[in-house]
């Protein structure tokens, strides 16, 4: 691994979204680029993002910190789900105008190996993103 990407702030702003989602002590925490825990850390979370260094410092979609943390969010759910789970699901437009949500809990029934799960859905079978806070796509 090439140890430039090292001293600037998106690999920081990953390092920080991996020890906040795996709620990691803040006395164990990276402190800054000098850190020695940094390259390590920064292994263990571009592994959470099925990422290796040079496609997640070349992808723009991660220059914004709150967006490294919901894609992880999304990554580190997607991990966790096995097929026959319920999950929650939510219209694209969730709010009626009574300011009331509509959802059903649906079991999945398979998934694919990036974002999405398949649920039947209103007697149809549906493709569902799998996201915490709406998923961000390239």
């Amino acid at each position: 691994m090439n140890n430039d990407h090292l001293t600037n702030k998106k690999t920081l702003n990953l390092v920080k979204a991996y020890e906040k989602l795996h709620k990691i002590p803040e006395k164990d925490c990276v402190a800054d680029i000098n850190d020695e825990k940094l390259t390590s850390r920064y292994a263990d979370a571009l592994a959470v993002i099925y990422r290796d260094s040079d496609e997640f410092q070349n992808d723009d979609k991660f220059e914004d910190g709150q967006k490294i943390i919901d894609f992880m969010r999304t990554c580190l759910i997607h991990k966790t789900l096995n097929e026959g789970d319920m999950v929650v699901c939510v219209p694209s437009r969730p709010f009626n105008d009574d300011g009331s949500t509509d959802y059903t809990y649906e079991k999945i029934k398979w998934m694919d190996s990036t974002d999405l799960c398949g649920v039947e859905l209103m007697g149809e079978e549906r493709w569902i993103p799998i996201s915490h806070r709406g998923l961000y796509r390239k």
